[in-house]
């Protein structure tokens, strides 16, 4: 009885709850967003998810101290940039990639995580033609800070003309948050895996359900990669000594 009481109580919840969202004003937008969820449920299912410590053995006794400073809506959830920290503890890599700079918190993190000596290289589109940050933003976390002059190497530049032949089989962790349509995380993809090293390591941002075509794209490259989704984060890796 107790089970057929929970069920009920479970259906009354979800046909109230309907009901709500059918009167809501921004009803077609909430259910759109409900019906990319229900999706996600579905597509999602095509990357493995795993928990950090089964794609990283010994992550577990790394210490990712940071600094609880979030400032913008773009930048990384609190959770995720420890993560990221601890997986560049971990592998130590001397090159690093970051497609996306925007404010560059995520650049300072990449070069405080990586060993002494790394050079983390950030790409982002020229001023001219990327007003959604706003003039000056990209790159302000570092621009002005001696300590990172010569360890974060910033690239002013759209990707669509990168070939970024000088990184070829050079670099060890790759971070890929730029563009997130369908055909640019393709690009960069197909780019990060020509530029990553053997026994190099990929992190995408943002597969969740209201990044779709970052999700669509990234589960056709699972097709050809053995690609990873990180438990509790939106992130999806390649690392493919391990996978």
């Amino acid at each position: 009885m107790a089970a057929v009481r929970k069920l009920i109580d479970g259906t009354e919840r979800v046909l109230r709850t309907t009901g709500s969202l059918l009167r809501s004003p921004d009803r077609m937008d909430r259910i759109k967003c409900v019906a990319r969820w229900w999706t996600f449920l579905e597509e999602s299912q095509a990357i493995p998810e795993h928990f950090l410590v089964d794609i990283f053995p010994g992550i577990e006794s790394v210490r990712a101290p940071l600094p609880l400073a979030m400032k913008h809506n773009w930048e990384l959830p609190y959770g995720e940039k420890v993560i990221l920290d601890g997986i560049v503890q971990l592998l130590a890599p001397t090159t690093l990639f970051e497609f996306g700079t925007a404010t560059g918190e995520t650049s300072v993190l990449l070069a405080d995580a990586a060993p002494k000596g790394a050079v983390v290289h950030t790409v982002d589109l020229p001023e001219e033609l990327d007003p959604e940050i706003g003039a000056g933003a990209v790159g302000q976390a570092f621009r002005d800070r001696p300590e990172y002059a010569n360890v974060i190497v910033q690239h002013r530049v759209d990707l669509r003309s990168f070939d970024g032949e000088q990184f070829r089989g050079a670099v060890g962790f790759i971070f890929i948050d730029a563009a997130h349509d369908f055909n640019s995380v393709t690009k960069d993809s197909e780019l990060a895996l020509k530029m990553l090293r053997p026994g190099g390591c990929i992190v995408w941002d943002d597969y969740q359900p209201s990044q779709w075509e970052t999700v669509r794209a990234l589960n056709e490259l699972s097709k050809s990669y053995p690609l990873a989704r990180i438990a509790y984060s939106r992130f999806v890796v390649l690392r493919p000594t391990t996978l």
